[in-house]
């Protein structure tokens, strides 16, 4: 299904399809569309408290996996 044509990639009163992106730093496929709008979330780099015990952490989606282990 086109991106332009999928109703998961539609924001309210926005004309174009778009697809979001992350520190752009993915071992798979690059985030990116030729027929919209990416959306960057590069900036939120926002790491939360780490939970020893259950071994996670809440961070934004543009924290870069060497930034959690530094």
């Amino acid at each position: 299904m086109s991106a332009a044509r999928d109703p998961s990639t539609q924001i309210e009163g926005l004309d174009q399809p778009f697809i979001p992106r992350g520190a752009g730093r993915s071992y798979g496929d690059a985030s990116y569309t030729s027929e919209g709008i990416t959306l960057t979330s590069e900036n939120l780099q926002n790491i939360g408290d780490l939970d020893a015990e259950r071994g996670s952490v809440v961070c934004g989606s543009g924290v870069r996996i060497d930034d959690l282990f530094n």
